[in-house]
């Protein structure tokens, strides 16, 4: 597991992709296009010569196309992932991004169609996170589980749901919605520049750092909280 610092994140900054057999650093894995639906689980890929289920992250283009990356081996992951929505930094498409929240899931769509049915990621001592690129992204992770993924929306109003109990959840710049779910006192909300809505889902996560802008909070408990203007409950919620 990943020390955790006052900077949250910042290693999705450092983009040095490398061959997913090495395990010496953080290996970046991209879409091929924009505005995709992206899903990360473990499936048995057709044809791939592996018996079992093993890491991947897909990427849905409509429902015709789709690109994917094994990620792994049927222990689970091998390496620390950051896995983005579009094929640059500079990307605008607005994708949605999730983790396999129900063993057995049935994907829908052409991810769906590469093997059969998808489990939830086995970290395997590492971790996973998910980074939005420059549009407005929807991401979500694990519900209920306790895998470490960190989210980052970077540019675009984007929506984050962050559900892990170690993780922590950036909105970055523009208008943000950061949801946080089952956290612990070592967990923080982000929501950086723009005018962002930060909520707390079940009064567990102690710290909000709203940033700049004109800032919501919703159901902060006894925690604490930096830059926050404005105490509304109607941005908390679904």
């Amino acid at each position: 597991m990943r020390m955790r610092t006052s900077l949250a994140l910042s290693h999705l900054l450092v983009l040095t992709i490398i061959a997913p057999s090495s395990a010496s650093a953080l290996t970046v894995v991209r879409g091929t296009n924009s505005s995709e639906t992206v899903w990360v689980g473990m499936v048995d890929v057709t044809g791939d010569g592996v018996s079992g289920r093993v890491p991947v992250a897909c990427w849905a283009l409509g429902s015709s196309s789709a690109t994917f990356s094994i990620i792994g081996t049927t222990s689970g992951l091998d390496d620390d992932y950051a896995v983005h929505g579009d094929a640059s930094d500079s990307g605008t498409g607005n994708d949605w991004m999730s983790l396999i929240v129900t063993n057995g899931t049935a994907v829908p769509g052409p991810c769906g169609a590469i093997g059969g049915t998808w489990n939830r990621l086995t970290y395997n001592g590492y971790f996973l996170d998910l980074a939005g690129d420059a549009g407005n992204e929807t991401r979500m992770h694990d519900g209920g589980g306790s895998g470490d993924t960190f989210l980052s929306g970077n540019d675009g109003n984007d929506f984050l749901q962050q559900w892990s109990s170690i993780g922590w959840a950036r909105g970055d710049d523009d208008d943000d919605t950061v949801y946080g779910f089952t956290g612990t006192s070592a967990d923080v909300l982000y929501g950086d520049d723009g005018d962002d809505c930060l909520w707390d889902g079940n009064n567990s996560w102690l710290v909000f750092h709203c940033g700049n802008g004109s800032d919501r909070y919703s159901n902060l408990n006894s925690g604490t909280m930096t830059s926050c203007e404005t105490s509304d409950a109607s941005c908390g919620g679904f």
